[in-house]
């Protein structure tokens, strides 16, 4: 959506729906990558590191990226620990 908004991308619009689809690609290919089982918060920080990275090559546009350092991993009985980039 993000993507969408800031090249105002519509379903009738070439350029700007094709980058859109090409970083949701993107997003789950990086959430893919790390497998599962579930973890929201890990999948989000994976889509917002994504696009962060995304927007840097698409828009030169460079934004900040905050170090993550997951606090919830003891609520999530699924959680993979080491195999996250995010487990402490």
């Amino acid at each position: 959506m993000f993507i969408s908004i800031i090249s105002g991308a519509t379903p009738l619009k070439n350029e700007p729906w094709g980058l859109a689809n090409k970083m949701t690609s993107k997003a789950l290919d990086a959430i893919g990558s790390i497998g599962g089982p579930r973890c929201c918060k890990r999948d989000s920080y994976i889509a917002i590191i994504s696009a962060i990275d995304y927007v840097a090559e698409n828009f030169n546009i460079q934004m900040e990226k905050s170090v993550i350092k997951c606090i919830h991993s003891d609520k999530n009985n699924q959680c993979i620990k080491e195999r996250c980039p995010f487990h402490e």
